[in-house]
Protein backbone atom coordinates (compact mmCIF):
# COMPACT_ATOMS: atom_id res chain seq x y z
CA UNK A 1 0.00 0.00 0.00
CA UNK A 2 2.84 2.42 0.81
CA UNK A 3 4.42 1.81 -2.60
CA UNK A 4 1.07 2.50 -4.25
CA UNK A 5 0.77 5.77 -2.33
CA UNK A 6 4.20 6.89 -3.52
CA UNK A 7 3.44 6.00 -7.15
CA UNK A 8 0.03 7.70 -6.97
CA UNK A 9 1.37 10.90 -5.44
CA UNK A 10 4.30 11.02 -7.88
CA UNK A 11 1.86 10.75 -10.78
CA UNK A 12 -0.45 13.34 -9.21
CA UNK A 13 2.36 15.84 -8.69
CA UNK A 14 3.64 15.36 -12.23
CA UNK A 15 0.19 16.25 -13.52
CA UNK A 16 -0.07 19.26 -11.20
CA UNK A 17 3.17 20.76 -12.45
CA UNK A 18 2.73 19.77 -16.12
CA UNK A 19 -0.78 21.11 -16.74
CA UNK A 20 -2.69 24.30 -15.95
CA UNK A 21 -4.37 24.46 -12.57
CA UNK A 22 -7.78 24.30 -14.26
CA UNK A 23 -7.13 20.65 -15.18
CA UNK A 24 -6.05 19.47 -11.75
CA UNK A 25 -9.58 18.61 -10.59
CA UNK A 26 -10.14 16.48 -13.69
CA UNK A 27 -13.65 15.16 -14.10
CA UNK A 28 -14.75 15.81 -10.54
CA UNK A 29 -18.47 16.42 -10.37
CA UNK A 30 -19.50 20.06 -10.06
CA UNK A 31 -21.56 20.78 -6.92
CA UNK A 32 -24.16 23.41 -6.23
CA UNK A 33 -23.45 26.39 -4.02
CA UNK A 34 -23.59 25.92 -0.28
CA UNK A 35 -23.45 27.75 3.02
CA UNK A 36 -21.29 27.20 6.10
CA UNK A 37 -22.68 27.99 9.51
CA UNK A 38 -20.58 30.31 11.61
CA UNK A 39 -20.80 29.68 15.34
CA UNK A 40 -19.46 31.70 18.18
CA UNK A 41 -16.48 30.20 19.93
CA UNK A 42 -17.94 29.52 23.43
CA UNK A 43 -14.53 29.97 25.07
CA UNK A 44 -13.77 33.27 23.38
CA UNK A 45 -13.02 36.21 25.64
CA UNK A 46 -12.48 39.47 23.80
CA UNK A 47 -9.03 40.89 24.43
CA UNK A 48 -8.38 44.06 22.45
CA UNK A 49 -4.64 44.48 23.08
CA UNK A 50 -4.04 40.80 22.27
CA UNK A 51 -5.98 41.07 19.01
CA UNK A 52 -3.99 44.18 18.10
CA UNK A 53 -0.69 42.42 18.72
CA UNK A 54 -1.81 39.42 16.71
CA UNK A 55 -2.87 41.57 13.76
CA UNK A 56 0.49 43.33 13.71
CA UNK A 57 2.42 40.10 14.00
CA UNK A 58 0.34 38.31 11.37
CA UNK A 59 1.09 40.98 8.79
CA UNK A 60 4.68 41.57 9.85
CA UNK A 61 4.14 44.80 11.80
CA UNK A 62 6.54 46.42 14.20
CA UNK A 63 6.44 45.52 17.89
CA UNK A 64 4.47 47.84 20.13
CA UNK A 65 6.31 50.76 21.59
CA UNK A 66 6.35 51.24 25.35
CA UNK A 67 5.17 48.75 27.91
CA UNK A 68 1.71 47.55 28.77
CA UNK A 69 1.03 46.00 32.14
CA UNK A 70 -2.18 44.41 30.85
CA UNK A 71 -0.33 42.64 28.06
CA UNK A 72 2.31 41.53 30.50
CA UNK A 73 -0.03 40.24 33.19
CA UNK A 74 -3.32 39.47 31.47
CA UNK A 75 -4.59 36.40 29.62
CA UNK A 76 -2.10 36.97 26.77
CA UNK A 77 1.05 36.71 28.84
CA UNK A 78 2.27 34.16 26.27
CA UNK A 79 1.68 36.64 23.46
CA UNK A 80 5.11 36.44 21.80
CA UNK A 81 4.30 32.82 20.94
CA UNK A 82 0.53 33.17 20.49
CA UNK A 83 -1.26 31.98 17.37
CA UNK A 84 -1.91 35.01 15.24
CA UNK A 85 -5.14 33.76 13.75
CA UNK A 86 -6.38 31.88 16.78
CA UNK A 87 -8.69 32.90 19.63
CA UNK A 88 -11.10 34.40 17.12
CA UNK A 89 -14.72 34.92 17.96
CA UNK A 90 -16.15 32.79 15.15
CA UNK A 91 -15.32 29.28 13.98
CA UNK A 92 -16.69 26.91 11.33
CA UNK A 93 -16.90 23.13 11.23
CA UNK A 94 -14.84 21.49 8.47
CA UNK A 95 -14.63 17.74 7.82
CA UNK A 96 -11.32 16.01 7.07
CA UNK A 97 -10.83 12.51 5.68
CA UNK A 98 -13.15 9.53 5.17
CA UNK A 99 -15.13 9.09 7.33
CA UNK A 100 -15.07 12.78 8.14
CA UNK A 101 -13.36 14.04 11.25
CA UNK A 102 -14.87 17.42 12.19
CA UNK A 103 -12.58 20.22 13.32
CA UNK A 104 -13.29 23.83 14.30
CA UNK A 105 -11.51 26.02 11.79
CA UNK A 106 -11.11 29.74 11.20
CA UNK A 107 -11.90 30.85 7.64
CA UNK A 108 -9.18 33.37 6.84
CA UNK A 109 -9.03 35.55 3.73
CA UNK A 110 -5.57 36.71 4.81
CA UNK A 111 -3.78 33.38 4.25
CA UNK A 112 -3.78 30.49 1.78
CA UNK A 113 -2.72 27.39 3.73
CA UNK A 114 -5.19 24.86 5.12
CA UNK A 115 -3.51 23.35 8.15
CA UNK A 116 -4.77 21.49 11.17
CA UNK A 117 -3.30 19.86 14.23
CA UNK A 118 -2.46 16.20 13.67
CA UNK A 119 -2.79 13.19 15.90
CA UNK A 120 1.00 12.99 15.92
CA UNK A 121 1.06 16.44 17.52
CA UNK A 122 -1.24 15.22 20.28
CA UNK A 123 0.91 12.16 20.93
CA UNK A 124 3.98 14.35 21.47
CA UNK A 125 2.48 17.20 23.52
CA UNK A 126 0.64 17.63 26.79
CA UNK A 127 -2.03 19.91 25.30
CA UNK A 128 -4.11 17.69 23.03
CA UNK A 129 -6.27 19.36 20.41
CA UNK A 130 -9.15 18.08 18.41
CA UNK A 131 -6.92 16.81 15.65
CA UNK A 132 -6.97 15.06 12.29
CA UNK A 133 -5.83 11.45 12.53
CA UNK A 134 -4.82 10.34 9.03
CA UNK A 135 -4.61 6.72 10.17
CA UNK A 136 -8.37 6.71 10.59
CA UNK A 137 -9.02 7.95 7.03
CA UNK A 138 -9.45 5.50 4.17
CA UNK A 139 -8.83 8.19 1.57
CA UNK A 140 -5.59 9.77 2.81
CA UNK A 141 -2.51 9.80 0.56
CA UNK A 142 0.70 11.01 2.21
CA UNK A 143 2.90 13.30 0.10
CA UNK A 144 6.44 11.97 0.52
CA UNK A 145 9.39 14.32 0.94
CA UNK A 146 7.12 17.34 1.41
CA UNK A 147 6.66 19.51 4.45
CA UNK A 148 5.11 22.81 5.41
CA UNK A 149 6.03 25.64 7.71
CA UNK A 150 3.88 28.67 8.42
CA UNK A 151 5.63 31.43 10.31
CA UNK A 152 4.47 34.78 11.55
CA UNK A 153 6.01 38.10 12.43
CA UNK A 154 5.96 37.47 16.18
CA UNK A 155 8.07 34.31 15.87
CA UNK A 156 5.22 31.83 16.27
CA UNK A 157 5.07 28.94 13.83
CA UNK A 158 3.55 25.59 12.91
CA UNK A 159 5.15 22.93 10.77
CA UNK A 160 4.69 19.33 9.81
CA UNK A 161 3.81 16.93 7.05
CA UNK A 162 1.57 17.09 3.99
CA UNK A 163 -1.14 14.75 2.73
CA UNK A 164 -3.87 14.64 0.13
CA UNK A 165 -7.30 13.77 1.44
CA UNK A 166 -10.96 14.63 1.25
CA UNK A 167 -12.17 17.88 2.81
CA UNK A 168 -15.87 18.43 3.39
CA UNK A 169 -16.91 22.06 3.58
CA UNK A 170 -20.64 22.54 3.92
CA UNK A 171 -22.23 20.27 1.33
CA UNK A 172 -19.20 20.15 -0.97
CA UNK A 173 -16.67 17.34 -0.98
CA UNK A 174 -13.18 18.27 -2.17
CA UNK A 175 -11.29 15.07 -3.02
CA UNK A 176 -7.50 15.02 -3.01
CA UNK A 177 -7.26 18.35 -1.19
CA UNK A 178 -3.93 19.58 0.13
CA UNK A 179 -3.92 19.23 3.92
CA UNK A 180 -1.02 20.43 6.05
CA UNK A 181 -0.71 18.44 9.27
CA UNK A 182 0.92 20.28 12.14
CA UNK A 183 3.24 18.03 14.13
CA UNK A 184 5.02 20.92 15.88
CA UNK A 185 3.90 24.40 16.86
CA UNK A 186 4.92 27.32 19.03
CA UNK A 187 3.70 27.16 22.63
CA UNK A 188 1.04 29.79 22.11
CA UNK A 189 -0.50 27.78 19.30
CA UNK A 190 -0.19 24.54 21.20
CA UNK A 191 -1.85 25.92 24.32
CA UNK A 192 -4.84 27.40 22.52
CA UNK A 193 -7.44 24.64 22.49
CA UNK A 194 -10.36 26.71 21.20
CA UNK A 195 -9.68 26.19 17.49
CA UNK A 196 -8.07 23.39 15.53
CA UNK A 197 -6.57 25.09 12.50
CA UNK A 198 -6.80 27.64 9.72
CA UNK A 199 -8.65 27.41 6.39
CA UNK A 200 -7.00 29.92 4.06
CA UNK A 201 -9.11 31.80 1.49
CA UNK A 202 -6.57 34.35 0.25
CA UNK A 203 -6.98 35.86 -3.20
CA UNK A 204 -3.89 34.51 -4.92
CA UNK A 205 -1.22 33.14 -2.59
CA UNK A 206 0.63 29.86 -2.92
CA UNK A 207 0.79 27.70 0.15
CA UNK A 208 3.96 27.33 2.20
CA UNK A 209 4.85 23.79 1.22
CA UNK A 210 8.38 22.66 0.38
CA UNK A 211 10.03 21.77 -1.90
CA UNK A 212 7.17 22.87 -4.17
CA UNK A 213 3.79 24.38 -3.46
CA UNK A 214 0.72 22.27 -4.19
CA UNK A 215 -2.71 23.50 -5.36
CA UNK A 216 -4.44 25.50 -2.66
CA UNK A 217 -7.69 24.13 -1.31
CA UNK A 218 -9.58 27.27 -2.27
CA UNK A 219 -8.41 26.97 -5.90
CA UNK A 220 -9.74 23.40 -5.97
CA UNK A 221 -12.97 24.51 -4.31
CA UNK A 222 -13.64 27.12 -7.00
CA UNK A 223 -13.86 24.34 -9.62
CA UNK A 224 -16.61 22.56 -7.70
CA UNK A 225 -19.10 25.39 -7.23
CA UNK A 226 -21.30 27.29 -9.72
CA UNK A 227 -19.23 30.47 -9.53
CA UNK A 228 -15.72 31.05 -8.11
CA UNK A 229 -16.82 33.33 -5.29
CA UNK A 230 -17.74 33.27 -1.63
CA UNK A 231 -19.48 35.68 0.74
CA UNK A 232 -19.06 36.67 4.38
CA UNK A 233 -21.94 37.83 6.54
CA UNK A 234 -20.49 38.16 10.04
CA UNK A 235 -22.55 39.39 12.97
CA UNK A 236 -21.74 41.59 15.92
CA UNK A 237 -21.45 39.58 19.15
CA UNK A 238 -24.39 37.24 18.56
CA UNK A 239 -24.81 34.26 16.39
CA UNK A 240 -26.86 35.03 13.33
CA UNK A 241 -26.45 36.22 9.81
CA UNK A 242 -25.75 33.88 6.94
CA UNK A 243 -22.15 33.12 7.82
CA UNK A 244 -20.25 32.13 4.69
CA UNK A 245 -21.74 31.05 1.39
CA UNK A 246 -19.77 29.53 -1.48
CA UNK A 247 -20.73 29.68 -5.15
CA UNK A 248 -23.71 31.97 -4.73
CA UNK A 249 -24.88 35.26 -3.23
CA UNK A 250 -27.66 35.11 -0.64
CA UNK A 251 -30.20 37.71 -1.78
CA UNK A 252 -31.82 37.98 1.65
CA UNK A 253 -28.56 38.82 3.41
CA UNK A 254 -28.22 42.44 2.30
CA UNK A 255 -30.19 45.57 1.48
CA UNK A 256 -29.93 47.73 -1.63
CA UNK A 257 -27.31 46.90 -4.23
CA UNK A 258 -23.92 45.23 -4.12
CA UNK A 259 -21.21 47.71 -5.02
CA UNK A 260 -18.23 46.15 -6.74
CA UNK A 261 -14.70 47.45 -6.44
CA UNK A 262 -11.74 45.86 -8.26
CA UNK A 263 -9.10 43.83 -6.48
CA UNK A 264 -5.80 45.67 -6.98
CA UNK A 265 -3.59 42.73 -6.00
CA UNK A 266 -2.67 41.91 -9.62
CA UNK A 267 -2.00 45.47 -10.73
CA UNK A 268 -0.46 47.18 -7.71
CA UNK A 269 3.23 48.02 -7.59
CA UNK A 270 3.14 47.59 -3.82
CA UNK A 271 4.49 44.15 -2.84
CA UNK A 272 2.74 44.37 0.55
CA UNK A 273 -0.64 44.11 -1.18
CA UNK A 274 0.02 41.29 -3.65
CA UNK A 275 -1.84 38.06 -3.13
CA UNK A 276 -4.39 39.62 -0.78
CA UNK A 277 -8.00 40.67 -1.27
CA UNK A 278 -6.85 44.31 -1.51
CA UNK A 279 -8.99 47.28 -2.58
CA UNK A 280 -8.85 51.08 -2.69
CA UNK A 281 -11.04 53.40 -0.62
CA UNK A 282 -11.57 57.11 -1.25
CA UNK A 283 -12.86 59.28 1.62
CA UNK A 284 -13.59 59.03 5.34
CA UNK A 285 -15.90 60.99 7.60
CA UNK A 286 -17.55 61.22 11.00
CA UNK A 287 -20.88 62.98 10.77
CA UNK A 288 -20.44 65.95 8.44
CA UNK A 289 -16.70 66.16 9.16
CA UNK A 290 -14.59 64.78 6.34
CA UNK A 291 -11.11 63.63 7.24
CA UNK A 292 -8.02 65.22 5.80
CA UNK A 293 -6.34 62.44 3.84
CA UNK A 294 -2.66 62.47 3.00
CA UNK A 295 -2.43 61.47 -0.66
CA UNK A 296 1.33 61.04 -0.67
CA UNK A 297 2.80 57.82 -1.97
CA UNK A 298 3.74 56.81 1.56
CA UNK A 299 0.13 56.70 2.71
CA UNK A 300 -2.02 55.36 -0.17
CA UNK A 301 -5.70 54.67 0.27
CA UNK A 302 -5.50 50.90 -0.03
CA UNK A 303 -6.73 48.19 2.32
CA UNK A 304 -6.51 44.43 2.77
CA UNK A 305 -9.86 42.80 3.59
CA UNK A 306 -9.06 40.10 6.15
CA UNK A 307 -11.59 37.88 7.90
CA UNK A 308 -8.79 36.50 10.08
CA UNK A 309 -8.19 39.83 11.83
CA UNK A 310 -10.59 41.26 14.42
CA UNK A 311 -9.76 44.98 14.29
CA UNK A 312 -9.72 47.83 11.77
CA UNK A 313 -6.18 49.23 11.47
CA UNK A 314 -5.51 52.49 9.62
CA UNK A 315 -2.68 55.05 9.39
CA UNK A 316 -1.99 56.85 12.63
CA UNK A 317 -3.02 60.30 11.37
CA UNK A 318 -6.44 58.94 10.35
CA UNK A 319 -7.01 57.18 13.67
CA UNK A 320 -6.00 60.33 15.54
CA UNK A 321 -8.68 62.28 13.67
CA UNK A 322 -11.33 59.73 14.58
CA UNK A 323 -10.59 59.61 18.29
CA UNK A 324 -10.35 63.39 18.44
CA UNK A 325 -14.15 63.22 17.98
CA UNK A 326 -14.66 60.49 20.59
CA UNK A 327 -15.23 62.07 24.04
CA UNK A 328 -12.67 61.00 26.61
CA UNK A 329 -10.60 58.85 24.23
CA UNK A 330 -6.92 58.56 25.14
CA UNK A 331 -3.91 56.53 24.07
CA UNK A 332 -2.57 54.04 26.56
CA UNK A 333 0.76 52.51 25.47
CA UNK A 334 -0.14 52.86 21.78
CA UNK A 335 -3.69 51.57 22.30
CA UNK A 336 -6.73 53.81 21.85
CA UNK A 337 -9.22 53.40 24.69
CA UNK A 338 -12.24 55.40 25.86
CA UNK A 339 -14.72 55.41 28.76
CA UNK A 340 -17.17 52.54 28.30
CA UNK A 341 -20.05 54.87 29.13
CA UNK A 342 -19.22 57.00 26.07
CA UNK A 343 -21.00 56.45 22.75
CA UNK A 344 -18.24 56.84 20.17
CA UNK A 345 -19.31 58.14 16.75
CA UNK A 346 -20.11 56.14 13.64
CA UNK A 347 -17.29 55.88 11.10
CA UNK A 348 -17.95 56.14 7.35
CA UNK A 349 -15.63 54.71 4.66
CA UNK A 350 -16.35 55.60 1.02
CA UNK A 351 -15.35 53.60 -2.04
CA UNK A 352 -15.27 55.75 -5.17
CA UNK A 353 -14.22 53.13 -7.68
CA UNK A 354 -17.31 50.91 -7.59
CA UNK A 355 -19.39 49.98 -10.60
CA UNK A 356 -22.19 52.26 -9.35
CA UNK A 357 -20.09 55.25 -8.36
CA UNK A 358 -19.36 56.22 -4.78
CA UNK A 359 -20.64 53.90 -2.06
CA UNK A 360 -20.19 54.41 1.66
CA UNK A 361 -19.91 51.79 4.39
CA UNK A 362 -20.98 52.80 7.89
CA UNK A 363 -19.41 51.22 10.96
CA UNK A 364 -21.69 51.94 13.92
CA UNK A 365 -20.01 53.38 17.00
CA UNK A 366 -21.39 50.40 18.92
CA UNK A 367 -19.21 48.09 16.84
CA UNK A 368 -16.13 50.22 17.52
CA UNK A 369 -16.51 49.45 21.22
CA UNK A 370 -14.53 46.24 20.88
CA UNK A 371 -14.07 45.00 24.44
CA UNK A 372 -13.18 46.07 27.98
CA UNK A 373 -9.57 47.21 28.04
CA UNK A 374 -8.84 44.70 30.81
CA UNK A 375 -10.93 41.66 31.81
CA UNK A 376 -11.53 42.92 35.35
CA UNK A 377 -12.24 46.55 34.42
CA UNK A 378 -15.31 47.66 32.50
CA UNK A 379 -14.62 51.35 33.02
CA UNK A 380 -12.37 51.68 29.96
CA UNK A 381 -13.11 50.09 26.61
CA UNK A 382 -10.83 49.14 23.77
CA UNK A 383 -11.36 50.74 20.38
CA UNK A 384 -12.07 48.56 17.36
CA UNK A 385 -10.09 51.08 15.28
CA UNK A 386 -6.37 51.19 16.04
CA UNK A 387 -3.14 52.52 14.52
CA UNK A 388 -1.52 50.55 11.75
CA UNK A 389 2.28 50.31 12.05
CA UNK A 390 4.07 53.26 10.47
CA UNK A 391 5.86 50.97 8.01
CA UNK A 392 2.64 49.59 6.52
CA UNK A 393 1.55 50.96 3.16
CA UNK A 394 -2.07 49.88 3.63
CA UNK A 395 -4.98 49.69 6.06
CA UNK A 396 -6.33 46.40 7.37
CA UNK A 397 -10.10 45.94 7.21
CA UNK A 398 -10.79 43.18 9.74
CA UNK A 399 -13.99 42.08 11.42
CA UNK A 400 -14.80 45.49 12.92
CA UNK A 401 -15.40 46.53 9.32
CA UNK A 402 -16.74 43.23 7.98
CA UNK A 403 -19.44 42.86 10.64
CA UNK A 404 -20.87 46.14 9.34
CA UNK A 405 -21.26 45.02 5.71
CA UNK A 406 -22.17 42.11 3.49
CA UNK A 407 -18.99 41.17 1.62
CA UNK A 408 -18.57 39.18 -1.61
CA UNK A 409 -15.15 37.86 -2.64
CA UNK A 410 -15.41 37.23 -6.38
CA UNK A 411 -12.26 35.52 -7.62
CA UNK A 412 -13.60 34.99 -11.14
CA UNK A 413 -14.22 38.69 -11.77
CA UNK A 414 -11.27 39.88 -9.61
CA UNK A 415 -13.42 42.10 -7.45
CA UNK A 416 -14.86 42.53 -3.96
CA UNK A 417 -18.46 43.54 -3.44
CA UNK A 418 -19.85 45.40 -0.43
CA UNK A 419 -23.48 45.98 0.48
CA UNK A 420 -25.40 47.36 3.42
CA UNK A 421 -27.31 44.98 5.67
CA UNK A 422 -29.62 45.12 8.63
CA UNK A 423 -27.51 45.57 11.77
CA UNK A 424 -28.26 44.71 15.36
CA UNK A 425 -27.94 48.06 17.13
CA UNK A 426 -30.02 47.20 20.20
Amino acid sequence: MAAFHVIFVTLFLSLVYAFPASLVSGDTKTNSGFSVEVVRNPDHVRNGPAEYARALAKHGGQRLRGSNSFLAAGPSDNLPATALQYDREWVCTVGFGTPRQNLSMILDTGSSDVWAFSQEFNENHDTPHHAFNPQLSTSVVPVPNSSFQVGYGDGSYANGTVALDTITLGDVIIPGATIELATNAADGLANDLTTDGIFGLAYNFTNQISPRALPTVVSMLYKLIPAPLFTADLSHHNEGGYGYTFGYIELGAYTGDIHWTPVISDTTQDPQLRGFWSVDFSTLRVGATRFNLDISASTPRSAIVDTGTSLLLMPRYIVNQYYAMAPGAVQQDEHWIFPCAVHVPDFHIAFAGTDKGVWEATIPGKYINFSPYAPDNDTWCYGGIQNAPDDWTYSLFGDTFLKSVYAVFDYGAKRVGFASKNLDLS
